[in-house]
């Protein structure tokens, strides 16, 4: 996914889920990790801190949410799996997060 066709945005390398918060709205709650970078112009221009989110999965992909899909790649480790990077527009982030 290019980053020069985005204006603002941030980005987060990674999060760790928690787990289901309501199995009847398929939502997942956990916290980003390994640093959330705030994009300007196209470019990581500075960190931000960690957040908390809790999200829908149903409502993160909604038709009109996903604005941009990257190309695959292995995620994690043992049992990886093979994602894309998204672009949504809008995400249920609840709090910062002191978290590494």
């Amino acid at each position: 996914m290019s980053m020069s066709r985005m204006s603002s945005a941030q980005r987060s390398s990674r999060a760790r889920c928690s787990g289901s918060s309501c199995p009847r709205t398929a939502s997942s709650t956990g916290l980003t990790r390994d640093g959330v970078w705030l994009i300007e112009k196209g470019k990581i221009a500075y960190p931000v801190r960690n957040f908390r989110f809790n999200q829908s999965i149903i409502q993160m992909l909604a038709e009109g949410n996903v604005e941009m899909i990257g190309n695959p790649e292995r995620v994690g480790d043992g049992n990886a799996s093979l994602l894309p990077a998204l672009k949504i527009k809008a995400f249920n982030f609840t709090s910062a997060s002191d978290a590494v």
